[in-house]
């Protein structure tokens, strides 16, 4: 690399271990969720609906983070071959069941547990995170690759 040229390797580092700490906090999280909705002798009462409902919006603030940070690397990335970032199946897919799979998920453990009015606010965040999501990562990804 010469000498005018800008190293990011060690910023493209750490934006890779904060990707892998929200990681972390999503998989702590919805564990403890799960651990949380069966432990409890009644998960139906309103204390334990408001924890549960905070512990799944964290959940999507992770999940927001964590997709923020991993494809914030991209970014930075000198040398990347030309169908990488493109709108093919795969990738859209791949998009998808990561919204799908985090935020459906505690919907439908809470749907599991008649916990009918508390999957109806987590499915209201969850459409709300998701629509943040496209927003601010998936659409300006694929508009920059599409223009580089």
């Amino acid at each position: 690399m010469a000498t005018s040229e800008k190293g990011y390797s060690d910023y493209i580092k750490h934006l890779s271990n904060m990707g892998s700490m929200f990681s972390f906090f999503s998989g702590f999280m919805f564990t403890a969720i799960t651990l949380v909705i069966t432990r409890l002798s009644d998960p139906s009462n309103l204390m334990a609906q408001f924890v549960l409902f905070f512990m799944a919006v964290m959940l999507d603030i992770f999940i927001f983070y964590m997709g923020s940070f991993y494809q914030e690397v991209i970014y930075l990335c000198k040398n990347r071959p030309s169908y990488s970032g493109r709108k093919s199946p795969f990738n859209v897919l791949s998009d998808v069941s990561v919204i799908l799979g985090f935020g459906g998920s505690t919907v439908l453990l809470f749907l599991l547990w008649n916990l009918i009015y508390l999957a109806l606010a987590q499915t209201v965040v969850w459409i709300l995170t998701s629509v943040v999501i496209y927003k601010k990562i998936f659409k300006p990804y694929y508009e920059k690759r599409k223009r580089s």
